[in-house]
């Protein structure tokens, strides 16, 4: 089966990329793979500010810290996993998504689907726009 895509706007620092570190182990590449092992559902309200903070930061091109703006109201919780050949080396992060789609679909059924599924973590260059995909369900 091919890997899903997980898409990221920035790079964020939950990744490892901050500017002083990006080329340690614990960093996660664009191309790198990562699998799905946890999906809640949530309430913005109800998140800590330290998950919401870890979340959603990251740096600018000009290398300032900067936050992702969530949305309001409920959201879905994704768990990563990149399992290392001991558990030293087992990477998690975590990223917050909305409970629907641009085009209206149930993202909370389409991710618990992919639960335990691998995968690939594409790091959107700064300046680019992402392609559309034509054939979304």
């Amino acid at each position: 089966m091919e890997a899903k895509t997980i898409r990221f706007e920035h790079p964020y620092v939950k990744l490892g990329c901050e500017p002083l570190f990006m080329f340690g182990p614990d960093v996660f590449c664009d191309g790198d793979r990562a699998q799905l092992i946890a999906v809640q559902k949530c309430n913005v309200k109800d998140l800590s500010e330290g998950l919401v903070e870890y979340d959603t930061s990251y740096y600018t091109k000009n290398g300032k810290l900067a936050y992702y703006p969530l949305p309001k109201g409920d959201v879905i919780l994704l768990v990563f996993a990149s399992f290392g050949i001991t558990a030293a080396e087992t990477r998690l992060f975590t990223t917050i998504r909305s409970v629907k789609s641009s085009w209206g679909a149930d993202k909370l059924e389409y991710y618990n689907s992919l639960l335990f599924q691998e995968f690939v973590i594409k790091i959107k260059p700064e300046g680019k726009t992402w392609k559309k995909k034509s054939n979304r369900k």
